[in-house]
């Protein structure tokens, strides 16, 4: 369970945490006696440099920081580490001496950039803070990884007789232009670690080629696929979706895991545009035009604003672009 950054946590309102403030620089009280038993220093003979004084000694003789005071605690999560776990020295005020600098009391602990007190938490409470604030409120993103022509088509580009239907007859248009650099964009995109969200179609083509390669990118992953008629595969660690597939999909961002990435599967693109549920797309624009065919921005497409977040092209011309969503569209006029 996460636990609020706040947990455990004290203010410190002098010293370091979990001792008292010290006596002022130059006076007012002297040093403990030694434990009985323990051996004391010798007479007469002067702390080291750094040190604390030794008995007898003028209290100048620790050779304190300029100023006369211990230097501040050190910062906290903002700043630097924080401040070793104690319990804090809660309304003691700060000495000259103390953690307070420059002989000043500090009202609420010594400030933090930014005018914050520090706090006292313990290193546990404060991992665990720092571990859980990356999952507060963050969802799995689905990402839409697409090969698009120039005139918005998708299908069908990896062979001839990937997606003939509706008489498509120019399947394998990427082939010409995929070069090194589309392959080492890819490999990056599909490198790391994710989940697919896919249409039937896509899943059928998929299972009948990739479990069979040694170089399987997908073999990892959970392999989402939206259908009412298929309920089981052998490709492992394959979950169907059927029904209210809509609200089983905002289910499945809300779950812990990786981000769902859509490849192919042109129905369901649609029917996640349509209900705002692409978070991101990474886009590989081809230069070639096809005329008729399964279009990215098709009837399921909304009204959406979108921020370019990398773009860079390859040799042979094709476009890569990753957009992220960015509100509502705003008009205007000139």
């Amino acid at each position: 369970m996460c636990l609020g950054a706040g947990a455990g946590a004290d203010v410190v309102s002098g010293g370091r945490a979990g001792r008292p403030a010290a006596p002022p620089a130059g006076g007012g009280g002297r040093p403990p006696p030694p434990p009985r038993g323990a051996p004391g220093p010798r007479p007469g003979r002067r702390g080291r440099a750094g040190g604390a004084p030794a008995a007898g000694a003028p209290p100048s003789a620790g050779r304190a920081p300029p100023g006369g005071a211990r230097a501040a605690p050190p910062p906290g999560p903002e700043g630097g580490p924080a401040p070793p776990p104690g319990r804090a020295g809660a309304g003691r005020p700060a000495g000259a001496g103390g953690g307070g600098g420059g002989g000043r009391e500090r009202k609420g602990g010594p400030a933090a950039p930014g005018g914050r007190p520090f706090l006292n938490i313990s290193r546990g409470a404060l991992f665990g803070a720092l571990s859980c604030a990356g999952k507060i409120g963050r969802m799995r993103k689905i990402v839409v990884l697409t090969f698009v022509t120039l005139d918005g088509v998708m299908q069908g580009p990896g062979g001839p007789t990937e997606d003939t239907s509706g008489g498509f007859a120019h399947g394998g248009w990427t082939v010409p232009y995929f070069d090194e650099a589309v392959g080492e964009t890819m490999g990056e995109q599909m490198g790391r670690t994710f989940d697919l969200l896919l249409g039937r179609k896509t899943f059928d083509i998929f299972a009948a080629y990739w479990p069979q390669q040694s170089d399987n990118p997908f073999e990892e992953a959970t392999k989402y696929v939206v259908s009412n008629t298929l309920t089981e595969h052998s490709w492992e660690k394959s979950v169907f979706l059927a029904g209210d597939v809509v609200e089983k999909i905002r289910a499945l961002k809300q779950q812990d895991g990786p981000d769902l990435q859509v490849h192919g599967s042109s129905n369901l693109i649609q029917t996640l545009l349509k209900h705002d549920l692409v978070d991101e797309l990474w886009l590989k624009l081809f230069p070639v035009t096809v005329g008729p065919g399964k279009r990215l921005f098709g009837e399921g497409t909304m009204p959406a604003a979108f921020e370019l977040f990398e773009t860079k092209f390859s040799p042979s011309g094709v476009i890569i672009a990753s957009y992220k969503r960015a509100g509502e569209v705003k008009t205007g006029s000139f």
